[in-house]
C-alpha cells in the first residue's frame, strides 16, 4: 500500500502503528524514546514502521496510539470488561497480574481518528525525508487501579492484583504464553454460556 501510494503521489500516508514498539517505561514517553519492542505486537509494528520508511518518495505519518478504547474497541480495555463479566459470572475475584500502579495509557478512537485527519491534511510533508511520528495518548494518567475500579462500580465484580513479586515469578516460571493460554481457557467457558 504505502509503495503503490508513492507512485500515485498520495501528499501523506498516515500509518498506524503501535506504543507498544517503545521500551516499557513507568513514565509518558516521547516520540524519541528508545524502540525496544515488548511483544509480538510491537515487533511486528516497528517491522511495518520500518517498510514504510524505507519507500522512496512517500510522504508518511506514522501515528502511535496507546491502549484504544470507545466505539468499536476490540483490542484496547474491552476485552478486559468481557474477562470482568465471566469472572462476576462465575461469582470470583478478578485479580489482575502486577499491581494497581502498573500504568496504561490510553486514548478514545474519536481522538485517534482527529489525530489521523489532521496528519492528513497538516503534517509535514517530507517526501524525501523520514516519516513524521506521533504519539497519541490521553492525559488520564490511568493505572490498573483506576481500570480496575472503574470494571468494579460499573459491573460490580470484585476485583484485586496478583502483585508484582508473584507476576515476576508466574512469567520466569511457566512464562506468560503459558500463563495467557490458561487465562485464555478459564475465561472461554463463562463467557460462551453468558452470550
Amino acid at each position: 500500500t504505502a509503495r503503490v501510494s508513492a507512485e500515485v503521489g498520495v501528499k501523506r500516508f498516515v500509518h498506524f502503528s503501535s506504543s507498544a514498539v517503545y521500551k516499557p517505561s513507568s513514565k509518558p514517553v516521547g516520540e524519541d524514546a528508545k524502540l525496544e519492542p515488548w511483544n509480538g505486537i510491537g515487533k511486528a509494528s516497528l517491522a511495518a514502521e520500518e517498510a514504510v520508511a524505507g519507500v522512496k518518495g512517500l510522504s508518511s505519518v506514522i501515528l502511535r496510539p496507546a491502549t484504544v478504547y470507545g466505539p468499536g474497541d476490540e483490542k484496547g480495555l474491552m476485552p478486559r470488561a468481557v474477562v470482568a463479566c465471566s469472572y462476576l459470572y462465575e461469582g470470583s475475584k478478578m485479580d489482575f497480574l502486577w499491581d494497581g500502579s502498573l500504568k496504561l495509557s490510553t486514548v478514545h478512537i474519536i481522538d485517534v481518528v482527529r489525530a489521523a485527519w489532521m496528519a492528513a491534511a497538516k503534517a509535514p510533508a517530507t517526501p524525501d525525508g523520514p516519516p513524521v511520528i506521533y504519539n497519541l495518548a490521553d492525559g488520564g494518567d490511568t493505572d490498573q487501579a483506576r481500570l480496575a475500579s472503574v470494571l468494579s462500580n460499573v459491573l460490580g465484580v470484585e476485583t484485586g492484583f496478583i502483585g508484582s513479586i508473584t507476576s515476576r515469578i508466574a512469567a520466569s516460571t511457566i512464562g506468560i504464553s503459558s500463563a495467557t493460554a490458561e487465562a485464555n481457557a478459564r475465561h472461554l467457558g463463562p463467557w460462551l454460556k453468558i452470550k
